[in-house]
């Protein structure tokens, strides 16, 4: 049997695996930037160098098709939310307006005043959530940045961190990606064989 068939494929596929490999370990290595001597050229980590990029990236991307200030608004503008507001700011009102009624009036009285205090808070209140639902929305617009928040988020996790959340994320697609080079490898070494086999 042509020893070529063994050699050759084995050989390609660990040049194929092992480059896959150091092609892996080259997105997040070296962190900072290395010097190669008599090329005159400065490498660094994919990650590292492009960090401040990447991260505005996923910013933008996470605001624009994820989650935006006007997507909050949404939520927190919905007929079920307004109810709840309106129902704690009418029942908290009322307990306070209770407690501020001077004890030696009457309680026919007390109650009449209550009812009347009542019945201008339930005219009132739709407007006055609406006028507050408006005013948070406003703020949220301007002061609200979720692309610039995930991207400042991003920017403060250590190097070492951000390695190990993407590696965890995607160890099992990365494993993969060394096995290929290893399966290309391997079929580039057999079919130099046989070319070998039928040229030689």
């Amino acid at each position: 049997m042509d020893l070529n068939f063994i050699i050759l494929p084995l050989i390609g596929a660990i040049i194929g695996w092992s480059t896959n490999r150091l092609a892996i370990k080259l997105i997040f290595k070296p962190v900072k930037p290395v010097k190669i001597p008599l090329l005159n050229i400065k490498f660094q980590g994919l990650i590292p160098k492009r960090r401040n990029e990447i991260a505005s990236i996923i910013g933008d991307t996470i605001e624009r098709e994820l989650l935006s200030a006007e997507d909050i608004i949404k939520e927190t503008s919905s007929p079920q939310i307004k109810r709840e507001i309106t129902y704690l700011i009418k029942s908290s009102l009322l307990e306070k307006i209770k407690d501020k009624i001077p004890g030696f009036l009457p309680s026919g009285l007390q109650v009449l005043f209550l009812n009347y205090i009542k019945a201008i808070i339930d005219k009132e209140i739709d407007s006055f959530v609406q006028e507050l639902a408006k005013g948070f929305s406003e703020r949220i617009k301007s002061r609200i940045k979720i692309g610039r928040m995930v991207e400042e988020k991003i920017n403060n996790y250590e190097l070492q961190e951000l390695e190990e959340i993407i590696i965890k994320l995607s160890n099992k697609e990365l494993k993969y990606i060394e096995i290929l080079g290893g399966v290309i490898g391997f079929l580039i070494g057999f079919g130099q064989a046989v070319l070998m086999h039928y040229i030689y």
